[in-house]
């Protein structure tokens, strides 16, 4: 995933990050040294602390919950 994000640079100004994995911090950073716009979506629980600070905003997947048809 972080090499198809480095890769397909050029094609977006904004990548959703669907991961709360602290070890994509670094990702972020790099790809906003390029001009990137990162958001995180994740869930509660499972967001480090790295992700939020990083991202330039984020957002709980939750929120979207209803408008995905993802309720039981």
């Amino acid at each position: 995933m972080a090499a198809d994000m480095i890769d397909l640079m050029p094609a977006y100004d904004t990548s959703i990050l669907m991961s709360g994995d602290s070890d994509f911090a670094p990702l972020i950073k790099y790809l906003q040294k390029h001009g990137k716009r990162v958001v995180a979506l994740s869930t509660r629980n499972h967001i480090s602390r790295e992700i939020i600070q990083a991202a330039d905003s984020f957002m709980w997947f939750n929120w979207f919950k209803s408008d995905w048809n993802l309720t039981p």
